[in-house]
């Protein structure tokens, strides 16, 4: 009788003590993985922001370069000191410039395009500025000025090159004169 009495007792216990603490065990377990999945989730959520960021700061150099390689304005300083730099660097002695520019829009007017009957374009055509100058110095500078010309980070293009010997005909030395063209935005 005494084992019965115990085994009663038991199924009481289990039934009033050990059921309701493994029910609250199983709750417990599953707000712990749904919140460990949250955390899951947000981790991924801060990855890929971080991923987009990164991306994004990618872009902003980009269009840094590419700003120094067009610039939004003429930027005719610029641009003219890094026609004489490249010419002094390269031991040619510069004379003279000139400047020549389309003329010069406001923003709204150069996103007016005369090809869709004056509606405005989401693309800008690039401006030209002309630079006319005269330099003297070896072939072999003007080859060298050439060339760095052509690595330099702003865009130059060279559309007329004239050469003239001065001094003795045995003499290695030249007068160049030269036109080049720079781009800008206009935005």
């Amino acid at each position: 009788m005494l084992a019965l009495f115990f085994v009663v007792g038991a199924f009481v216990v289990f039934l009033n003590f050990v059921r309701p603490a493994y029910r609250e065990v199983s709750e417990m377990r599953g707000k712990e993985l749904s919140l460990t999945a949250f955390r899951d989730e947000q981790k991924q959520v801060v990855e890929e922001i971080a991923t987009l960021v990164s991306a994004y700061n990618d872009s902003e150099d980009v269009r840094s370069v590419v700003s120094l390689a067009l610039p939004l304005t003429p930027a005719l300083a610029e641009a003219l000191a890094q026609l004489n730099g490249l010419a002094v660097n390269n031991r040619l002695a510069p004379q003279n410039f000139s400047v020549s520019a389309a003329s010069f829009a406001t923003p709204e007017e150069s996103r007016l395009n005369p090809l869709t009957g004056g509606r405005a374009s989401l693309v800008q055509p690039l401006r030209p500025v002309v630079f006319e100058t005269q330099m003297s110095g070896t072939y072999e500078d003007f080859k060298r000025f050439l060339d760095n010309l052509e690595r330099n980070i702003r865009i130059f293009d060279v559309r007329n090159i004239s050469v003239q010997p001065i001094g003795r005909p045995d003499q290695n030395l030249f007068q160049y004169q030269l036109s080049v063209a720079t781009y800008y935005q206009n935005q």
